[in-house]
């Protein structure tokens, strides 16, 4: 119950936020939209900036599922990786395309406090690119100095192609970035880490 009414604020303020923009919506605002008393929302969140980081984590946790999806399936550690790569970035392109929601406008305003969260959602999206890398460690595919480190350039080394760095005319192609991660297989990680045969070794 507590989850459906935490969700249902969420949702709420999401709607409201996608019309009319983090700054001019109000936790009433909120509460009216999704038909609750202030007191309920506020029993759930301190205040609207702790709504906003709820969102971010919100869309942070489905993209972390998503990356799992893709971790589990079967593959050399090179094909999971490149899928991870590929996955990461294509599916919060096609986020940002399927909603008007303005979440550069919430990173702005709550920017010190998000700061701090963007460093655990890269570090959580870090650590499945090492479960690969030290799959393929282990099954003598490939080899890496630190798994650890390496995974988490993997994910930083992506991060210009993310919506949040990219214009809106790009926003609305998405063929250029689908393209650039699939046109070379291993394009992303080689320049940077030399992942590769067992006879390289990531640094």
């Amino acid at each position: 119950m507590e989850k459906a009414i935490r969700e249902r604020i969420l949702d709420s303020a999401e709607s409201l936020m996608t019309r009319f923009g983090f700054g001019k919506v109000t936790v009433g605002d909120i509460a009216r939209e999704g038909s609750l008393s202030r007191a309920s929302v506020y029993l759930h969140f301190r205040d609207k900036t702790e709504i906003g980081l709820a969102l971010i984590d919100r869309l942070h946790l489905r993209v972390l599922n998503h990356l799992e999806e893709i971790a589990a399936r079967p593959g050399t550690a090179i094909q999971r990786l490149q899928r991870l790569l590929v996955g990461r970035v294509l599916f919060a392109f096609d986020a940002a395309q399927g909603t008007t929601m303005k979440y550069e406008e919430i990173f702005a305003a709550i920017r010190a406090k998000y700061m701090i969260r963007r460093e655990q959602y890269f570090e959580a999206e870090a650590r499945l690119f090492a479960s690969a890398l030290q799959d393929g460690v282990a099954k003598a595919e490939i080899k890496v100095g630190s798994s650890e480190l390496t995974g988490l350039v993997l994910v930083l080394a992506t991060n210009a192609f993310m919506p949040f760095n990219l214009s809106p005319r790009q926003l609305r192609n998405r063929a250029p970035s689908d393209t650039a991660f699939r046109v070379t297989p291993g394009w992303c990680y080689s320049p940077i880490s030399k992942i590769g045969p067992t006879s390289k070794t990531v640094r």
